[in-house]
């Protein structure tokens, strides 16, 4: 986890730490630079979800985060329910890169445990969620099979 206070100064590290980087989490309201101009230079120049924080929850604010390419709007103060799954957004961008018709092997994958370099990039506390959200995820989606 790399933190700062400054659009400017995290905009530098993810273009000079390209690679390094699997996600942004950002407030709207920042000292030097709106957060939806911070969101669309990421979108224009990176591969990379973008999640917005803000107090504001008003429609207006939200639809314009989402609309211009926030992967997710996430309203101060942020419950650790919400934060657990962040590593949807990782995940989701990192399969999406595959042939369209690999839907199952992209279910397959996202409902194994995490990897050791999964623990690695996203942190023990995000792994260990992926397991809860898996779960809960399952005993909320009953169905017969066939």
């Amino acid at each position: 986890v790399t933190t700062t206070n400054q659009a400017a100064t995290a905009l530098r590290l993810l273009r000079e730490n390209k690679d390094m980087f699997d996600l942004v989490i950002s407030d709207v309201h920042m000292p030097d630079m709106d957060g939806f101009k911070l969101l669309e230079l990421v979108g224009l120049e990176m591969d990379l979800p973008v999640i917005m924080l803000s107090v504001n929850g008003e429609t207006k604010s939200v639809l314009k985060g989402i609309t211009h390419g926030a992967c997710d709007y996430l309203l101060k103060p942020v419950r650790i329910e919400e934060l657990r799954n962040v590593w949807q957004h990782v995940v989701r961008r990192k399969f999406s890169n595959r042939e369209p018709n690999n839907n199952l092997d992209l279910c397959k994958e996202i409902s194994k445990p995490p990897s050791a370099d999964s623990y690695h990039r996203l942190g023990q506390a995000t792994c260990d969620s992926h397991r809860s959200c898996d779960q809960s995820n399952r005993a909320g989606k009953k169905r017969k099979e066939p």
